[in-house]
């Protein structure tokens, strides 16, 4: 038997239903949230059809901000708007220098869809993010289907909030899990961080050789299955993160070096932590087989 304690209802994985989630209030959806920015934050506002100082594309957008740092000085900090609940047919390759932080959101009330293909070869795109120490990407608001994201960056926090990225890539044919679920989000850097809030996403990878800080609050990570690869590395061993998984839901497998706490969670998958001396368990349902810290 697993080991059950009350956890928020509305975090119980409908996964059918990534459309209908306005009640809980996660996931990319046109519901109110919260926006702040710093006050030196320079706009950019992205609209699919758009008024005059508005872009077509989020591409645009980044492409104007890195031609303004050049000319003009622009802020070392800026937001991408997205002011429609449109679908943008593209993949922004998104590259920030040391110290700069970009957010890139859905205004209130909207959700935006950024929806990625293949070249024909069955090779998918994917939103590439590098970046340099001290900086910093906020994506907000906003879904992400028919590929996933991919961060190649030391030292960068990745900061989700508010967002979904469709497990396994399409939301066509939700009312079948697939087996083996596609990535969502690929990390391939150490010493940065992932935070996840308030989101639905699919599988994480991480790349052999990195060491990095994840923090899943208010979300759902789902792999299709309760046996499939929710948190793991790309060889399918322990994730080297030190987690932290706070009211969440995670469907499938979740196999991490460390973790620093996990509290008010669901594991509907086996909980395997590699180094169990740390860490601590509140109020958790654990799937039969988990091999973790001591309970507190």
């Amino acid at each position: 038997m697993g080991h059950f304690a009350e956890v928020p209802c509305q975090l119980l994985p409908d996964w059918r239903s990534y459309h209908d989630r306005l009640s809980a209030n996660i996931g990319g959806g046109a519901y109110p949230r919260e926006l702040a920015h710093a006050a030196e934050a320079r706009l950019y506002r992205v609209r699919k059809l758009g008024f005059d100082g508005e872009f077509a594309t989020v591409s645009e957008a980044l492409a104007q901000w890195s031609a303004d740092k050049q000319c003009d000085g622009a802020p070392r900090c800026a937001i991408i708007d997205i002011l429609d609940s449109a679908t943008y047919q593209e993949a922004p390759q998104i590259v920030l220098g040391e110290g700069e932080h970009l957010q890139l959101r859905a205004a209130n009330l909207a959700s935006p869809v950024l929806r990625m293909g293949d070249d024909g070869s069955g090779v998918h795109e994917q939103i590439r993010i590098a970046g340099a120490a001290g900086s910093r990407l906020t994506l907000d608001g906003v879904q992400v289907a028919g590929g996933g994201i991919a961060v190649d960056a030391a030292g960068l926090i990745v900061t989700l909030r508010h967002c979904t990225l469709v497990p396994g890539w399409e939301q066509q044919g939700a009312r079948r899990a697939p087996w083996r679920a596609k990535p969502s989000i690929t990390l391939r850097a150490a010493g940065g961080s992932l935070r996840v809030d308030h989101c639905i996403v699919g599988p994480i990878r991480v790349d052999a050789g990195a060491d990095l800080t994840l923090e899943v609050g208010d979300s759902i990570i789902d792999a299709g299955h309760d046996m499939g690869l929710a948190v793991a590395d790309a060889q399918h061993g322990p994730a080297q993160v030190t987690a932290t998984i706070v009211r969440s839901t995670v469907i499938g497998l979740a196999q991490v070096a460390q973790l620093a706490l996990a509290e008010n969670a669901i594991f509907l998958g086996p909980l395997l932590v590699a180094r169990r001396a740390a860490g601590s368990l509140r109020f958790c349902y654990l799937a039969p087989g988990s091999r973790t810290p001591h309970w507190r």
